[in-house]
């Protein structure tokens, strides 16, 4: 009986064991992800259809440029300093994402800025899960939320 009672503590402590080795690697994100993040580097457009106005993100996942349809610079704007934000789940957060407003972030700026929210806007996703939306007209980035 003694012989069972000690296969069993053995049983249950390699169990245990193999249980808190697994739980601590798994923990740890894997480098090619951390890697991805640090190598992050294309350029992004976004064409707004009513207006022309062309949206390009730079190379460095920071800079945000509006160009109007005869090819000339509107503005030239970094939404992440611009917003005074903080780095949050990645040391170097970057834009990832152009795109239309949702409907529901439209309807947030017209309580919140009723002035501003005439304008058209554009929604920013950042790879740290930040995003806002921008001014088109003007390049003013209205941070809205992160996950």
């Amino acid at each position: 009986m003694s012989n069972r009672k000690n296969l069993y503590k053995i049983v249950i402590s390699l169990g245990m064991l193999f249980f808190l080795s697994q739980y601590f690697v798994a923990q740890e994100p894997p480098k090619a992800y951390l890697e991805a993040q640090k190598r992050f580097c294309r350029p992004l457009t976004y064409k707004d259809k009513e207006s022309g106005i062309i949206l390009y993100v730079e190379t460095n996942g920071r800079h945000i440029s509006a160009i109007n349809k005869d090819g000339e610079v509107i503005w030239l704007r970094n939404p992440f300093e611009d917003a005074n934000l903080k780095a949050y789940r990645v040391d170097y957060p970057q834009i990832t994402y152009l795109g239309a407003a949702q409907k529901w972030m439209i309807d947030s700026m017209i309580v919140e800025d009723p002035v501003n929210s005439k304008h058209t806007f554009v929604e920013i996703d950042f790879n740290s899960s930040q995003f806002g939306v921008i001014n088109l007209t003007n390049g003013k980035f209205t941070f809205m939320g992160q996950d």
